[in-house]
């Protein structure tokens, strides 16, 4: 069975140019209209792209546009509302980057991989109290000598 970050990888890949090219078109329609009214949809589009880079990959993805939006639950738009807000702190705070668009993948990865505050908040909203994982470069202290005996 593959991996959640296998899993969902393109789903978030799509996801990602929706939102990277609905900020570009917002961005050029404020420059040509000079108006900052745009700022507070440019901030939640910020939100949702971060939202998209920076989801742990223990969990379900919870996509920002399903493809059947009947379909999803009040229980699930809470999930996400619980995690965009909780993005939207980690923005504000200096945690996650303001623009996710202008850090390189080395900073992405190393960003992934310190930011607790964004996986204990979806390990929430999906209904545990402990992420369950381990980091990538932990390694398990198990007792091989009981297997070689």
């Amino acid at each position: 069975m593959p991996s959640n970050a296998a899993k969902y990888s393109g789903v978030k890949f799509v996801e990602r140019k929706k939102v990277i090219r609905s900020l570009e078109k917002l961005e050029k329609l404020g420059k040509k209209s000079g108006e900052s009214a745009a700022k507070s949809e440019i901030l939640d589009l910020l939100v949702s792209l971060n939202y998209t880079t920076y989801y742990p990959d223990q969990f379900k993805y919870i996509s920002l546009f399903p493809s059947d939006p009947k379909r999803t639950t009040e229980e699930t738009r809470d999930k996400q509302r619980q995690i965009r807000e909780s993005i939207k702190l980690a923005m504000e705070a200096g945690n996650l980057p303001k623009d996710p668009r202008l850090v390189s993948s080395e900073d992405t990865k190393a960003i992934r991989k310190s930011n607790k505050l964004v996986l204990q908040t979806v390990s929430l909203a999906h209904g545990q109290t402990d992420s369950g994982s381990k980091d990538e470069d932990e390694e398990e202290d198990g007792d091989d000598d009981e297997f070689f005996a």
